[in-house]
């Protein structure tokens, strides 16, 4: 079930992306000979660099969250990117989801939608609901949709220090939702003493009748004792495209024009103190969002053909979310080799959804129907640990903590008709809440220390228990070994298991069809999941340059499917088709399969000249969802027949695989040319490549259920400048998609054709 939200497809089709057909055996085969050269290119150009260019020695980035740890980015045992603010202000993503899609290993629906539309990630082909976002260590999830996913439209990119993206299971360090990777989102601390003032201020159109505006503010007083205090606030207005492609070709035909709107306000307040090994803060933060929406792909003619009385898709809704988030931080030393941590926080989202009566016809012709729905989810963490460095060879990081989330919903559906006025009201005001209690161990152990023939070599090795109110305890564990090569040469490997608890939507929610006592929530649902594997190497220089090569493999079990149920004592081939007979026996959520996902991603930075710099990576990816027979677990269906939503397939009669959707392979490739100090400019190629979408098939006996169609590959070039002519003044210039590139995201859902985009900036 979507729940009326935009876009958000049923995810026990998995819900996104897709790779091409081949195996990923045979993908490997005719990719080794570009990965090879691009490996032996970077290792050329670095050892010339290194040799004759000594000058342009950097200052190591540090990461933090691949082992809990502050650590150079160089020396990470997993493969992570890491953004900095300076690197956003140059490239001007529109969004969060924009600077994602720009990142190896990332497929991103919603990012080339019109403003507003839902967007999602999938990390290395896991689903959307498989990815973490962190903002300043806080978690921000929303219980209240189905499946538990997140919309990154709720998350402007403005006011952030920097962008950690660590890919790979996490649940070791992270516990729940961590089986593709982490976003880790995180605001600026104690800056330089005094006042820090910036202002920034955006314009720009991306379509006829389209316009784009936003204004950011943050200030902050950093005092000489070690006390900050910081404010920001982001205001967004969109007018959009209409979001759905037109498709009717009758000039007589009644269709509707309609500009999708969107808004979005985020004002966020953070107090904190950071000196002589202690840092802390308090962090609060409300957002608001205000999107038109247009619930379905397409408009379309009467099916009954094509005459002026057509039917269109102008049916529009409108959503009003808004988020609380509180947090707070505090680290610092118990003795000289122990330090502790506390951190935690509070999400708290509501969001209501009103679809009040359009016209569908001439001559105003309405469908005389109103729904409105309120949703809320909240969730709540709280984590302490303690950092023992044992000795220079081995660190210990133990821990434990509480995750809760709740949620509820209502919906109200009225419709009138010659049959007379129709009611239905649903209340979830009392589902139960999910309480994740772990206690987790990691050690980082340098064998040097121990054994000087073994001084290259690194170990980090983790396990957590988790112990989930409904479903009981299961441990996970992670075993990551680096090995120093030696001039900024680094070789990993990861294995790691993780699990992705069902939603609270998918265990508890009550309806049933009138004919079946079977609930459309499943309490006995299994958590998905994950075994994750990953082979690395990373080599930074001291000119800058760098490349990455990894290699991954997802197996997730227990997946989480939606699903149709049918009268068991009728043959799969006769359902529906005696219409004076009822075979449906309602739907529910049940685990009836394995997602895997296997590929290979490759990153190079490279400083050609001291004002020329190219950034490139590409991902491939594969991957297949299997049911069958001995994956299906259909206790909870009492013995109907389980047709899956995604595919129309009966598990329970044979094994078969359908393929991914919406996630593909992809290429990025830019251009940084600075040729004066107060001038940069880029150019930014984006490649994706083949790849499924979902639609409703209703070829799919007995009534229809969803099959994937192939979108094809596109390629979409940009162009920016950054100028900055003053230490406190600068401008930037975006062209989007320069050659009007057509291209699908979203099977009948509008993309955007050429944008320009201009923002100032003022700091000081």
């Amino acid at each position: 079930m979507s729940l009326a939200l935009p876009l958000i497809l049923p995810e026990g089709a998995g819900l996104t992306a897709v790779a091409g057909n081949g195996s990923i055996k045979k993908l490997f085969m005719k990719k080794t000979l570009l990965f090879s050269v691009l490996l032996l290119l970077g290792v050329l150009v670095v050892a010339a660099q290194q040799a004759n260019d000594t000058l342009q020695q950097q200052l190591p980035e540090v990461v933090i969250t691949p082992t809990l740890l502050e650590q150079p980015l160089s020396e990470a045992p997993r493969s992570v990117n890491l953004v900095s603010a300076p690197q956003i202000q140059l490239l001007q993503p529109l969004d969060l989801a924009q600077m994602l899609s720009l990142l190896p290993g990332t497929s991103v629906v919603g990012s080339g939608l019109n403003p507003g539309s839902v967007q999602s990630v999938f990390l290395r082909g896991t689903n959307s609901n498989h990815s973490l976002v962190l903002i300043d260590g806080v978690r921000i999830s929303d219980p209240s949709t189905p499946n538990g996913a997140l919309d990154l439209s709720e998350l402007p990119l403005s006011s952030f220090a920097s962008l950690e993206v660590l890919r790979g299971s996490q649940s070791t360090g992270f516990g729940n939702g961590a089986l593709g990777g982490i976003i880790s989102l995180n605001s600026p601390g104690w800056y330089k003493q005094g006042l820090n003032l910036s202002f920034a201020a955006s314009a720009g159109s991306f379509g006829p009748q389209t316009l784009l505006l936003q204004q950011q503010l943050d200030a902050g007083y950093s005092f000489a004792n070690g006390f900050y205090g910081r404010i920001s606030f982001t205001n967004k207005n969109v007018k959009g495209l209409d979001a759905t492609v037109d498709t009717i070709n009758d000039p007589q035909a009644f269709e509707r024009y309609d500009n999708d709107d969107f808004s979005l306000q985020r004002g966020t307040l953070k107090i904190g103190y950071e000196k002589n090994k202690w840092k802390g803060f308090v962090i609060a933060s409300l957002n608001q969002h205000n999107a038109d929406y247009d619930k379905k792909g397409f408009k379309y003619n009467n099916p009954f053909g094509e005459n002026p009385w057509a039917w269109y898709d102008g049916d529009r809704a409108e959503i009003d979310f808004s988020r609380l988030s509180l947090g707070y931080n505090l680290q610092g030393p118990f003795f000289a080799q122990i330090q502790f941590r506390l951190f935690g926080g509070y999400s708290s989202n509501q969001r209501s959804v009103v679809d009040d009566s359009s016209i569908v016809r001439l001559p105003n012709i309405y469908d005389h129907t109103f729904s409105s729905s309120e949703y809320e989810g909240q969730s709540m963490h709280h984590d302490a640990q303690l950092i023992w460095k044992a000795t220079e060879a081995l660190t210990v990081l133990g821990g434990a903590g509480i995750l809760q989330e709740s949620m509820s919903f209502h919906t109200h559906y009225f419709s009138n008709s010659a049959w007379g006025p129709y009611t239905f009201e649903t209340n979830l005001d009392t589902l139960p809440s999910a309480t994740i209690a772990h206690a987790f161990l990691q050690a980082e152990v340098s064998f040097g220390s121990w054994i000087s023939a073994l001084k290259p070599l690194h170990l980090v090795a983790g396990l957590r228990y988790s112990h989930h109110n409904q479903f009981g305890g299961r441990p996970d564990v992670l075993i990551n070994p680096l090995l120093k090569l030696g001039n900024g040469m680094v070789a990993y490997a990861s294995w790691s298991t993780g699990y992705q608890a069902p939603s609270l939507y998918q265990m508890y929610a009550p309806d049933k069809y009138f004919l079946s006592d079977v609930t459309r929530g499943n309490p006995d649902l299994k958590p998905e999941q994950a075994n994750s594997s990953e082979i690395g190497f990373r080599l930074h220089a001291a000119s800058g340059a760098m490349m990455q090569l990894a290699f991954f493999r997802n197996n997730i079990s227990n997946a989480i499917e939606y699903c149709y149920l049918w009268d068991e004592n009728i043959p799969v081939d006769s359902l529906g088709t005696d219409w004076y007979r009822d075979d449906y026996r309602g739907d529910t959520y049940l685990n009836a399969g394995k997602l895997v996902t296997q590929g290979v991603e490759a990153s190079l930075h490279l400083p050609i000249l001291r004002w020329v710099e190219l950034d490139a990576n590409v991902s491939l990816l594969d991957g297949k969802l299997h049911y069958g027979p001995e994956l299906l677990q259909a206790e909870h269906a009492h013995g109907h027949q389980v047709q899956l939503f995604y595919s129309g397939a009966f598990p329970a009669l044979k094994d078969s695989v359908a393929p991914l959707v919406r996630r593909s392979s992809a290429a990025n490739a830019r251009v940084t040319v600075k040729p004066i100090s107060s001038l940069k400019l880029f150019g930014q190629a984006r490649w994706i490549g083949k790849r499924n979408d979902i639609f409703y098939d209703v070829a799919i006996r007995p009534y229809g259920a969803q099959n994937a169609s192939p979108l094809d590959a596109y390629l979409l070039f940009d162009f920016g400048l950054f100028y900055q002519p003053f230490s406190r003044v600068s401008a930037a210039l975006r062209v989007e998609n320069v050659f009007n590139t057509p291209f699908t995201e979203i099977l009948g859902y509008t993309t955007r054709p050429r944008g320009y985009f201009l923002t100032a900036y003022f700091q000081r």
